[in-house]
């Protein structure tokens, strides 16, 4: 891993700056620019009502809330702790990274970025979170902090319980393939078997067709033969004298 800056004044440049630096050493083709949110500072932020407001106006322009059901999702902001510093991952200001099926959102609590929440959300989560009208979005995990180095730890914690996970997925997958392949190896077997078997009983049809048909044919010349040269087939058959 890289050196670690060190710990950030408290401005939104620097805390930019160094939540990158941070994520470059797990997530190297990491880009700023393409995962950098602008947005509340926590639901203490005084724009909350504002903003929740409008974005739950634009899931009815969008379609995704029917309208009717708009002034029963504004009444139930006010059960919301306004002044709780909870951060939404919908609204919040965040900075977000993917590691396969997750989403890690680092995002600030405060307009002096002293303080952080880092939560972990599965893609599919964050999705429906974002046409939910749920007042929290779900998370798998909800971290705050109140310095940025005190992030890497934590991220490093997750990180690694990720790859432990990983891990076990691909040895588990490594013995359902072993196990498929054995399968497959007795399936075959089984099916050559069975096509060995049927051809054997094919020759054994033949051979007692062959025998019918001459022990008939034997019969019939031996009837119509009139002083004919008696001609035996067992003997053409089995190389037995006539």
């Amino acid at each position: 891993m890289s050196p670690m800056p060190e710990e950030p004044a408290t401005s939104e440049r620097a805390a930019v700056y160094y939540i990158a630096a941070i994520i470059k050493n797990y997530e190297p083709e990491f880009e700023l620019r393409k995962n950098f949110t602008p947005g509340l500072f926590g639901r203490s932020d005084p724009r909350y009502p504002t903003v929740r407001r409008e974005w739950l106006h634009g899931l009815v322009r969008n379609g995704h809330l029917e309208k009717r059901l708009l002034s029963l999702a504004e009444a139930s902001d006010h059960l919301v702790d306004h002044h709780s510093d909870e951060a939404d991952s919908r609204l919040n200001w965040r900075i977000t990274f993917q590691h396969a099926f997750y989403l890690i959102h680092i995002m600030a609590l405060d307009k002096t970025f002293q303080r952080f929440a880092l939560s972990v959300q599965t893609k599919s989560d964050f999705r429906e979170g974002l046409i939910s009208i749920r007042k929290r979005p779900p998370y798998l995990r909800y971290e705050v902090v109140s310095r940025l180095s005190e992030l890497k730890p934590i991220l490093a914690n997750i990180l690694e319980s990720f790859r432990r996970e990983e891990e076990e997925e691909s040895h588990q997958q490594g013995r359902i393939d072993v196990a498929v392949a054995r399968e497959r190896e007795k399936w075959l077997k089984r099916l050559a078997d069975e096509r060995k078997r049927r051809q054997q009983i094919g020759y054994l049809v033949a051979f007692v067709a062959i025998v019918v048909v001459s022990i008939a044919l034997n019969e019939h010349l031996h009837w119509w033969g009139y002083g004919l040269m008696q001609f035996d087939f067992f003997a053409v058959l089995f190389g037995r004298p006539a």
